[in-house]
């Protein structure tokens, strides 16, 4: 799976560069707050839409 998450990334923003793919890989499966599916799918999904971000655009050189 872990596979289809990092192919998935870069349909999502195709400018990343592969090591910055794996950093928001490892944030979004570092660890889950709870023990259920739906609370550690809500919590990932805010990741995704909130929290997840790379350290620079590497087009603009821009901080993010």
């Amino acid at each position: 799976m872990s596979g289809v998450l990092r192919e998935q990334l870069v349909k999502i923003n195709p400018r990343q560069v592969h090591d910055q793919v794996e950093e928001v890989a490892r944030q979004l499966t570092a660890g889950f707050p709870g023990t259920g599916l739906i609370e550690n799918n809500q919590y990932v999904l805010h990741l995704l839409l909130e929290n997840t971000s790379v350290s620079e655009n590497r087009e603009t050189g821009d901080p993010q």
